[in-house]
């Protein structure tokens, strides 16, 4: 493992247990970007290897706790003051910096505790010429797709050329223009592109008189029955051609242009471009060239340069932030731009059970956020099998899903695996109301795009705990003592502002000494473990549980009254006496003396109440123990 430690000049940190932080950077060390944790006086707390690493490379100096992280960056320290300064205000910040011939991008993230304080920041580098495989499938993608239009361009370009060609070899031909002439049925009657000729009637009509066979083609119209149609007639769902021959014939003027043309006898649409050149004062000739494999093809070009830039917005977004929520907001949000859905699910695996973390496309009413599952099911089973994402056409008649219930909520379906460190850590079930919708490009795009968000939930859980570690007890789960004096006053805040009673249990333990002295601290810890067992299950969700040190612990009863917060102390006194904690071949019977306070006129302040429950516990001390005392508050 890197080096780690806690800074003992560090005021902000300095109760976060040394045991805390390394159990986080040992999760850290599995996490191949660098993290770096420092304090507000910019001193190293602690690394991950890869940080490590990353600076004997670069200094060839170890990064050791308690040193400056300015030693790391040297003489480009200054850049960083910015996106220090922002994190030390408990905002988040991005920096790109380049140093010893190597590009980073440094994410500063602020550890911040709930008076608004930031004691310590996490940094996270990365290398920027060496991000991943994704990047580098989106800059191969994006080559191959200038080296298409590269060449497409050019085969236009010939195509355009040669028929300029054809044109003027019409032109300067000097041939009277009549369907029986042998130039026109060998040459003009059989050229690739759809050749239409409009003349000009002695009623000054616009009529065509003569087409060749693609034209008829394009037209869904007999050959023979062309001729002696009125330029409207023809044009009956495209009249914005007829502008283009009406122009060549008023002003003699060339003009090509792309439209949509819209047969008259099938509907079919198609796209062309139209040239219309005058011949004569009779005649206006009128190429068109169906493009619509071109405008395909575009389109797809179009749609995979919207893919890449989506994916890289995506990447971005999920390296730019380590709030859970954000993140699962963000996945969302991204996984919507880039494949259609109705509704979709993020399962997260949590032992033998998914758990909804976020979903979309429900009502309030079927939400299925926080909903919990057995990881025994179909979908799952099918996604650990295979390990890449699975679709299926109509899943509503699938019957293996039948068992999911209300969760199979959509015709086409789409299973996105979530994978980190080679494990299944959840996955996305994302539905579609239209049958057959997703395919094989869908399951390539999903998969680059769950790459990058199971990173970034990765290191959003990994960020969680890091908060969570620098609030609680490690042993107990229990908030620390610091963390649970600021949730006192910020509840007795609450309860001043809305005229709510709040009240304060103290509870120590009965001779725990003895129980150290004669079966060791090791059974004395699952005593205390099991205890706090007993008293998280009895208390209210509301309820809030607090060490305030050794075997003394707190419970802060939210809008309870004094006489409720009595009755709840003497339910824990009693369940505690009645449930002794069995160690191996020992039952070890405990009791605990127990002290309430309410707060009060003359017990307003988080330390009044502390000390009018403290005062209560030790006169249930004095009365012979295992009692239950208030105060006068």
């Amino acid at each position: 493992m890197a080096h780690w430690g806690k800074n003992p000049n560090s005021s902000g940190i300095d109760q976060i247990q040394a045991e805390a932080w390394k159990s986080v950077f040992k999760s850290l060390d599995s996490n191949p970007q660098p993290f770096i944790l420092f304090d507000n006086e910019l001193r190293v707390i602690g690394c991950n290897q890869a940080a490590a690493l990353l600076a004997e490379r670069l200094t060839e100096k170890p990064l050791a706790a308690g040193g400056s992280l300015l030693d790391l960056f040297g003489p480009l320290s200054q850049e960083l003051d910015k996106s220090i300064q922002q994190a030390s205000q408990g905002i988040d910040s991005t920096l790109e910096l380049s140093f010893s011939n190597r590009s980073f991008m440094l994410y500063f993230s602020p550890l911040v505790s709930l008076d608004g304080q930031v004691p310590a920041v996490l940094l996270n580098m990365v290398d920027a010429q060496n991000s991943g495989q994704p990047e580098i499938w989106l800059r191969r993608q994006q080559e191959q797709v200038e080296e298409q239009v590269i060449v497409r361009t050019a085969a236009l370009e010939e195509s355009n050329r040669q028929l300029r060609r054809e044109i003027e070899k019409l032109l300067n031909s000097d041939i009277n223009l009549h369907v029986n002439e042998p130039f026109f049925w060998q040459n003009f009657l059989n050229l690739p592109d759809p050749i239409l000729i409009w003349g000009k009637d002695k009623d000054g009509d616009i009529r065509l008189v003569v087409a060749n066979q693609a034209a008829a083609n394009l037209s869904n119209i007999a050959l023979q029955d062309m001729t002696g149609l009125l330029l409207d007639d023809f044009y009956a769902n495209s009249l914005h051609f007829t502008g283009l021959v009406e122009t060549a014939f008023a002003t003699g003027k060339s003009r090509q242009e792309e439209f949509s043309y819209i047969s008259t006898v099938t509907q079919d649409q198609k796209w062309v471009t139209c040239d219309c050149i005058q011949l004569s004062e009779q005649y206006v000739l009128n190429i068109l060239r169906d493009i619509s494999p071109q405008k395909t093809r575009q389109q797809m070009d179009e749609n995979t340069r919207n893919q890449i830039e989506l994916l890289r917005q995506a990447m971005t977004a999920f390296t730019s932030v380590l709030n859970m929520e954000q993140v699962l907001k963000n996945v969302l949000e991204y996984l919507q731009k880039l494949i259609p859905y109705d509704r979709v699910i993020l399962y997260m695996l949590a032992g033998s059970k998914l758990r909804v973390q976020a979903a979309s496309g429900f009502t309030p009413d079927n939400d299925p956020l926080d909903l919990e599952i057995s990881a025994r099911n179909p979908q799952f089973e099918a996604i650990n099998r295979n390990r890449t994402p699975l679709f299926l056409p109509n899943a509503l008649e699938y019957r293996p899903f039948e068992s999911l219930g209300p969760l199979n909520c959509g015709q086409s379906w789409l299973g996105v695996p979530l994978l980190g460190h080679g494990q299944v850590l959840g996955y996305l079930s994302v539905y579609s109301d239209t049958p057959a919708l997703y395919g094989s490009e869908h399951t390539r795009l999903a998969e680059i795009f769950a790459n990058e968000a199971s990173i970034a939930i990765e290191n959003a859980r990994l960020f969680e705990q890091v908060q969570l570690l620098a609030v609680t007890d490690e042993l107990t789960g229990f908030y620390n003592r610091r963390y649970f004096y600021e949730l006192v006053e910020m509840e007795l805040a609450r309860a001043r502002r809305y005229h709510h009673a709040t009240s304060l249990i103290l509870i120590d333990i009965d001779f725990f000494k003895a129980v150290n002295d004669r079966f060791g601290h090791t059974t004395g810890d699952l005593v205390l473990k099991e205890m706090c067992g007993q008293l998280r299950r009895a208390v209210r969700e509301s309820d809030i549980l607090g060490r305030h040190g050794g075997e003394e612990f707190v419970v802060l009863l939210p809008e309870t009254p004094k006489d409720k917060a009595i009755e709840a102390a003497e339910r824990l006194r009693v369940l505690v006496e009645s449930h002794p904690v069995r160690a191996g071949d020992n039952e070890i019977k405990i009791t605990v003396s127990i002290g309430v306070a309410t707060a009060s006129e003359t017990c307003r302040t988080s330390d009044e109440l502390f000390r009018c429950a403290d005062m209560a516990m030790y006169q249930a001390k004095q009365a012979g123990r295992n009692k239950v005392s208030a105060g006068e508050g």
